[in-house]
C-alpha cells in the first residue's frame, strides 16, 4: 500500500471505479481517511473525541484501553 496508493494517487485521472485510490474516492463520498502509525498515541485518542465512528483497515496493532475508552464512554464504540 505504501507504494500502490501514491502511485495511483499521482495518476489519478488514468484510474477509474475501483482503481481509484482509497483517499479519493472516500472524499468525494464526503468520508475524512486519515493513516495513524500508532493507535494508541495519546495526541490520537485525544482526537477521537471529535469523530463520529473510526473503521480500523489492515491495522495489526492492538487497541490499548484507552483506545477503546474514548469511545466507550460515549457510547459509540463498534
Amino acid at each position: 500500500n505504501d507504494f500502490v496508493f501514491p502511485f495511483v494517487g499521482r495518476n489519478a485521472a488514468a484510474c477509474e471505479g475501483a482503481y481509484q485510490p482509497p483517499a479519493l474516492f472516500l472524499a468525494a463520498a464526503g468520508v475524512k481517511a486519515h493513516r495513524v502509525l500508532d493507535i494508541n498515541d495519546a495526541t490520537f485518542i485525544s482526537s477521537l473525541e471529535h469523530m463520529d465512528a473510526v473503521i480500523s483497515l489492515r491495522c495489526y496493532q492492538k487497541f490499548s484501553a484507552d483506545y477503546v475508552r474514548a469511545f466507550s464512554r460515549r457510547g459509540k464504540l463498534l
